[in-house]
């Protein structure tokens, strides 16, 4: 519906009394959407306006002294907001914390407080709109439902969230070295004291359960470097790439003395760059090949084995070079 323009030199009286009642009709019906929109909003924030209070206060005394979760918080906002509607409804287990990590709560609370602050800015949009197109307030309808939709999401009964999770438990693919050999098992053989490999054994477990310890985007001033993460501890990385909705690349493990420790940085780029050219595409078209997730699993067995778990299936140790296998699977 728009508003009707006409010639006055050429039109006639009966032709600029009609242009004028259909104008008068799209005025009257932009301005009754405009007043819904606004009355929308405004009910929605008398409802969550103390949860909102409370959300700002604990997340203000939590991560005064806690960098590590704020960088956990940023990885669960980049990956909800780069998400659709539509993948929250149907993957919300691969998106959202696992609720036994120990800081879901804090984390819900942000992506909440993160959303309501969309909404407002929406509302605001909408408060200074009074000239706008039929087309912008319909777009501005449909944003603000996906924004209520994603916090309603947010705030489904934790027991709910907790029965989707009992049987989570995602699965590991491992990039290879330009020879062939699996990278994370030659970085505990030769890179890694014994003694850290408990933590390591807490930061592989933690990405198959999903709670991803201490979990935080990596950075790099090269954007083709950028979408990589790692989950850590004291002195103790793994980098890994999501290749599927439940499925994680495990590129590299290596300890990290402090956090001005730079001496690793050349290594960590060239693990990455050898993972994007050699393993990354092949991964992505191989998650649904039951034979390389086959081969895969061995190497988990194999990693965990390592770091001291015995293997539950009574696999023997991998022998065979991995870059034969995936191409041989790949095809």
């Amino acid at each position: 519906m728009e508003f009707k323009i006409i010639d006055l030199d050429c039109a006639t009286k009966e032709e600029i009394l009609e242009a004028l009642e259909e104008n008068r009709k799209t005025a009257q019906f932009m301005t009754g959407e405009i007043e819904r929109l606004k009355k929308l909003t405004s009910d929605f924030f008398k409802y969550e306006n103390s949860s909102k209070m409370t959300i700002e206060h604990n997340l203000d005394s939590e991560q005064e002294d806690n960098d590590d979760l704020e960088e956990e918080l940023n990885y669960y906002i980049e990956k909800f907001n780069g998400s659709t509607i539509e993948e929250l409804m149907e993957n919300s287990e691969d998106i959202l914390p696992s609720f036994e990590n120990g800081n879901y709560q804090n984390i819900i609370l942000r992506l909440r407080l993160e959303t309501l602050k969309t909404i407002k800015e929406i509302s605001n949009i909408i408060k200074d709109s009074s000239d706008a197109s039929l087309e912008e307030i319909q777009y501005y309808r449909e944003e603000l439902e996906k924004e209520k939709n994603k916090l309603h999401l947010l705030s489904m009964p934790q027991t709910e969230t907790k029965q989707s999770d009992v049987s989570k438990k995602n699965r590991l693919v491992f990039a290879t070295t330009q020879s062939g050999n699996i990278r994370v098992l030659e970085d505990i053989d030769k890179r890694i004291p014994r003694e850290y490999y408990p933590k390591f054994y807490d930061l592989f477990s933690s990405i198959l359960n999903g709670t991803f310890k201490n979990v935080k985007r990596l950075v790099f001033s090269s954007t083709d470097l950028s979408g990589f993460s790692e989950v850590k501890d004291h002195k103790v990385r793994v980098v890994f790439d999501r290749v599927g909705s439940n499925t994680y690349a495990i590129i590299t493990a290596f300890m990290k003395k402090s956090d001005k420790d730079k001496g690793y940085l050349e290594s960590l780029v060239r693990s990455i760059s050898d993972y994007k050219i050699n393993n990354q595409k092949v991964f992505k078209d191989c998650v649904s090949n039951p034979e390389f997730m086959d081969l895969q699993q061995q190497y988990e067995v194999e990693l965990f084995d390592r770091l001291g778990r015995v293997s539950e299936k009574g696999f023997e140790r991998v022998k065979v070079n991995a870059t034969s296998r995936i191409t041989k699977n790949g095809n």
